[in-house]
């Protein structure tokens, strides 16, 4: 099974070297990849989406959408800090106290700003 996920990883590793991602590229994190938006939508038409109160989200480049969806749906969000990086290696952003908008508060930046560590 370790070689069968290794194969798929090639695969979708050597998709990304002929383009298959966005900014800032693939090498080192998770790569942002075209359809990211849609993955998102698709998400948040689940029944786990729907009758989750919380999410929980990683701060990389192809999660934004997921992070704005989440806020804009009124859930609790947690974000991993960038590298686990912080004593408190989690943000918790609260729709009912933000003054900024779901997207601005779902960067990595808003999070920092208007989310508490925990």
């Amino acid at each position: 099974m370790v070689d069968d996920k290794q194969q798929v990883r090639d695969v979708v590793w050597e998709r990304m070297r002929q383009g298959a991602f966005r900014f800032p590229g693939p090498v080192g994190r998770i790569p942002h990849f075209p359809g990211a938006e849609r993955a998102a939508e698709r998400l948040a038409e689940t029944d786990e989406w729907r009758a989750a109160a919380t999410i929980k989200c990683n701060p990389d480049s192809p999660q934004l959408p997921v992070r704005t969806r989440a806020l804009a749906d009124a859930k609790r969000l947690y974000m991993a800090v960038p590298k686990l990086a912080e004593p408190r290696p989690f943000v918790l952003i609260d729709p009912r106290r933000l003054e900024v908008s779901p997207r601005a508060a779902a960067s990595i930046k808003g999070a920092m700003d208007h989310g508490r560590p925990v």
